[in-house]
């Protein structure tokens, strides 16, 4: 390329125009900036909080029968669940997938693993620490085709994150090649940010493994409780797990006690995210 074609080079004496703003003026004009933005920040807060609020109302009315919102109970010193380990948080999703009968818990949460309608999800078998090697798969789940199975690792505060490429892999090995296979891992929001590096530290490694949130988990606990087709058994469990994992690992706290405030921003739209699934359950109703 000639020299008479050669883009234009960027200039950047026009950085010598600058100068410092009037230091007179800087101490009111960033005052009154600063309030407006709070005032902004203070209105977005109290509309979420309005919405939590309006949401709240919502499954009052849903659940009546199981006491209404779920947190609106102290779950703090509920016994069934034990909180010391993920074995515990896995045994009670292992029994949810199991005992379903509609199959929409299965089905909403880890997508058409196992077909597309919810029926094929429903009372899969569940395989709990399952040996492979010298690793332990937390949950092994085998869907009615007898030739699907899905594997999830339950992760609460597990810094090891590698690890689950290769017990997916060896997993896998179990069953003929000809048999379909999802893998994922569950995590608190917080481990997203470790979870991008370990894919990338383990690419190739393993099967690929999509992550899932605890926020997940309550938010399509809801949609399988706001609709009909489980036991009441099922939905009372159900109940209970919901409050419990939003209590202890969301941080949901009771509605009446929400105190809209600055710093809540994020954790108050991560909230609407679960509550909002009574209408997500509505919109399918109307279209069924």
């Amino acid at each position: 390329m000639s020299t008479t074609d050669a883009a234009p080079q960027p200039r950047w004496d026009f950085l010598a125009t600058f100068g410092r703003p009037d230091s007179t003026l800087a101490p009111d004009t960033w005052g009154a900036l600063l309030q407006g933005w709070f005032g902004l920040a203070r209105q977005v807060a109290d509309r979420l909080g309005d919405e939590v609020q309006t949401l709240v109302r919502l499954w009052d009315d849903r659940l009546q029968d199981f006491g209404r919102e779920p947190t609106r109970h102290d779950w703090s010193t509920f016994r069934p669940l034990r909180p010391q380990g993920e074995n515990d948080w896995s045994d009670w999703l292992a029994y949810l997938l199991e005992s379903s009968d509609s199959g929409v818990f299965a089905h909403a949460w880890l997508g058409p693993v196992a077909g597309d309608g919810h029926a094929e999800h429903a009372s899969p078998v569940v395989e709990r620490e399952l040996e492979v090697g010298d690793r332990r798969a937390d949950l092994v789940i085998h869907w009615r085709s007898g030739d699907r199975h899905t594997h999830v690792e339950v992760k609460i505060d597990d810094p090891n994150l590698d690890k689950t490429f290769e017990t997916a892999r060896l997993v896998h090995d179990l069953w003929p090649a000809s048999h379909q296979w999802t893998d994922f891992i569950l995590l608190r929001e917080g481990a997203l940010d470790d979870w991008a590096p370990a894919e990338q530290r383990c690419s190739g490694q393993g099967p690929r493994v999509e992550a899932l949130t605890w926020t997940d988990v309550a938010a399509v606990l809801r949609q399988a409780l706001a609709r009909d087709g489980e036991s009441v058994t099922w939905r009372a469990w159900a109940y209970a797990f919901c409050g419990v994992v939003e209590s202890r690992l969301l941080g949901h706290g009771p509605p009446d006690a929400l105190r809209p405030a600055l710093r809540q921003l994020q954790a108050l739209r991560a909230r609407i995210r679960v509550l909002s699934s009574i209408r997500e359950v509505r919109t399918d109703a109307r279209h069924a």
